[in-house]
């Protein structure tokens, strides 16, 4: 049932993401500017370049991100023993990675870079990278290339980090690793992800029974509620990847991989 859900999600966002949302609309107002409908053609394209134009010219995407990122605040990790750090990768172009040869990473890449800073100032912590195979290999390479080349050319030894290799969402990287790593009680574990990305990613560690130290990176929203950035590609992005975290979210608490539907930082 879980699997039917996710797949019905998947078709549903395929079309109805902000950025594949309009150009279906601006394909289907052109093809009806040739038909008997011409008047709701001109319609159909007046509404999608009038709301292209306010995604464009107002900080819409930062409005929709902006709450995701701050849920939980950056917070610096102290400077005594800690038990662990783990990271959600997702940052690899694995396949550019093996056709040049050097790591390639996506825009997540402060994932990955700020996990190399905190090892490198917690020699005393163990290290797990949780990121599940970007595509299929006959050769069973399940592997993180990406991750391993990064760790190499930044000096940090390949043979500190733990990798789960097969988690392919969210809710099975907090499984996944909570089964290679078996935490005891009391023990400190930091959690690195982007932070837009966090209030998920903690509602499914609190779900398993785990509480961990967030350490969130990677922000996307433009200082200032009210920036204005005229970039309609880069809006229309951020826009997508903000709708569907919030979707991500709703969907994960319908499923019950969460007890809430925006988890907030513990009162201490």
């Amino acid at each position: 049932m879980t699997h039917l859900i996710r797949a019905v999600a998947d078709i549903f966002w395929s079309i109805l993401a902000p950025d594949r949302l309009m150009l279906i609309a601006l394909s289907i107002g052109s093809v009806l500017l040739f038909s008997r409908h011409k008047k709701v053609g001109r319609q159909v394209i007046l509404g999608t370049c009038t709301t292209l134009f306010l995604i464009a010219c107002l900080p819409i995407e930062d409005w929709v991100i902006i709450p995701l990122e701050n849920r939980f605040p950056a917070q610096m990790v102290a400077p005594g023993d800690i038990d662990g750090i783990i990271v959600l990768s997702g940052a690899e172009n694995q396949d550019r990675t093996i056709w040049r040869n050097q790591a390639s990473l996506s825009d997540n890449a402060e994932r990955l870079v700020s996990f190399v800073g905190l090892a490198l100032r917690h020699p005393e912590a163990r290290l797990v990278v949780s990121d599940g195979p970007s595509v299929e290999r006959s050769d069973d390479s399940l592997n993180p290339v990406t991750a391993r080349k990064l760790f190499e050319e930044l000096g940090l030894p390949i043979e500190r980090i733990e990798f789960e290799k097969h988690a392919q969402n969210t809710y099975e990287n907090g499984v996944f690793t909570h089964s290679l790593v078996k935490p005891r009680p009391g023990e400190l574990w930091v959690l690195v992800t982007s932070a837009f990305h966090m209030p998920r990613a903690i509602g499914v560690w609190r779900k398993l029974g785990w509480e961990v130290i967030p350490y969130p990176v990677d922000y996307r929203a433009n200082p200032g509620f009210l920036s204005i950035n005229i970039a309609p590609a880069e809006s229309l992005q951020l826009l997508s990847l903000g709708l569907r975290e919030w979707g991500a979210l709703l969907l994960y608490r319908m499923t019950g991989k969460t007890a809430v539907a925006f988890p907030k930082p513990r009162i201490k």
